[in-house]
């Protein structure tokens, strides 16, 4: 039974959008890469490749599960083509007249705790969230990409610009032979020439703003960074004007520090305050410093290279109301709010580890648990991007990647049902029953979509 060359079905469709991911493998492997996507999809998550076979792969498929597991460690799956694809297919959603949006990226880290002690790389990490009980966990940490794209939307009524995030992939850090810095920048590299012509505006948190990261991705032209940094972030004013005495001229002017910013603009629960100061972090070039003061708490900085009037974004359009806000004193605090975009890549990591079994793996070599994350976070993004993309999801937009998956699992699952069905009424004694039955089947089912 091969459902994957039939292009009418769920299963022929999803299996022409996942082929693109991997161009370069043979016909075998690639067939078997399709089924565990696929099979992850109907079953709604992925605890193991043994229980995709025990539940899914061994009724639709005709292969052993020693199978899976040699494809899922396949040498020659390319991690760069990757996350190449799942850029080009994110941008393939926006509609021209929105080709001049910014298109957002951010870059972050996340901890997978593992209990086993033969996996491979794994050592003991700091985990921040502190969701195990205990701040430093055995396990993995993943630095990932996440690309966010403009797309209309109808809010009410009225056409609204809404973005849709979907991770590029992960790359699993080893603590002796990688830096996450470094990491972070070969992501960069990887998407930055399908970005050519766009204005990209890359977030991150305060851990990653270090020289290292905005030295390696400074010489791209069409790329801005929001980030939050350090409170003691050395901060100066700008260079003097020469005085005419002797002596080489003052380069910076005075230290600033977060308390001297007059934090009066309302921004939600905060008070925000806004100089254009000269950093060590981004050298001679000025850089828009935004301190927020909460209600209770402390300050926090952040940095902006894009300027207020650099950014061309149709603000009056923006689904969400704060992006809205376009008034004459809003101009100037705008690309704080951008910051906001982050938030996305938090929401990936929340889906794919609390729904999509994103931390279940048990594969121990480092090979094959990149190629399972990686192949985890293939179907996690084509459920946020096939409803743009495939006319018959189209009812499907504005859902969450849990409810496009539901749908597209009982659709898939239905179809192996009928196939396998339609496989065994060839050599039944009583085809004329199995026949009439599946007649009132399809006369009876609801497409579920």
């Amino acid at each position: 039974m091969d459902l994957l060359y039939n292009e009418n079905t769920i299963i022929g469709s999803l299996a022409g959008h996942f082929s693109r991911y991997f161009p370069r493998l043979t016909k075998r492997t690639r067939h078997l890469l399709l089924w565990l996507l696929i099979a992850m999809l109907a079953l709604g998550s992925c605890p193991s490749i043994r229980f995709l076979f025990r539940h899914f792969l061994k009724d639709a498929a005709d292969s052993s599960q020693n199978c899976y597991y040699r494809a899922c460690k396949h040498p020659d799956i390319d991690f760069q083509q990757i996350v190449r694809t799942n850029v080009q297919i994110a941008l393939g959603i926006i509609p021209k007249e929105l080709r001049s949006e910014p298109v957002f990226l951010s870059v972050d880290d996340t901890t997978v705790p593992k209990f086993g002690k033969k996996f491979e790389d794994a050592s003991i990490l700091f985990d921040h969230s502190d969701h195990t009980g205990h701040p430093y966990v055995n396990g993995h940490c993943f630095v990932s990409l996440t690309i966010c794209v403009p797309v209309v939307s109808s809010l009410h009524g009225i056409p609204r610009i809404h973005y849709v995030s979907s991770s590029a992939g992960y790359v699993m850090w080893r603590k002796d032979e990688t830096d996450k810095l470094e990491i972070a920048a070969d992501l960069v590299d990887d998407v930055m020439p399908e970005l050519t012509g766009r204005q990209v505006i890359l977030s991150f948190d305060s851990w990653y703003a270090k020289k290292k990261l905005l030295r390696r991705i400074g010489r791209y032209q069409n790329l801005s960074v929001i980030t939050n940094v350090r409170v003691d972030t050395a901060m100066y004013g700008r260079r003097p004007e020469p005085t005419g005495k002797r002596g080489r001229p003052r380069k910076r002017g005075t230290r600033i520090a977060v308390d001297d910013f007059d934090c009066r603009y309302r921004m939600g629960d905060y008070l925000v305050g806004c100089q254009r100061v000269l950093t060590n972090l981004f050298g001679d070039n000025p850089v828009y410093a935004y301190v927020t003061q909460p209600k209770k708490g402390k300050r926090r900085l952040f940095l902006s290279t894009i300027s207020p009037k650099g950014l061309h974004m149709s603000c009056a359009w923006q689904e969400t109301r704060g992006l809205r806000q376009t008034g004459a004193g809003d101009v100037m605090f705008y690309p704080l709010r951008l910051y906001g975009f982050r938030w996305h890549i938090e929401t990936n990591y929340y889906e794919q580890k609390m729904f999509w079994s994103l931390k279940e793996y048990r594969l121990r070599s480092r090979n094959g648990i990149e190629h399972l994350v990686n192949l985890v976070n293939i179907a996690h993004a084509s459920m946020r991007i096939l409803p743009y993309s495939m006319p018959k999801l189209e009812a499907l937009r504005g859902k969450s990647a849990q409810e496009v998956r539901f749908v597209l699992g009982k659709l898939t699952q239905r179809e192996v049902f009928f196939a396998k069905l339609a496989r065994e009424a060839q050599t039944d004694k009583n085809i004329c029953r199995i026949q009439n039955a599946l007649k009132w089947l399809a006369a009876y089912s609801k497409d579920v979509a």
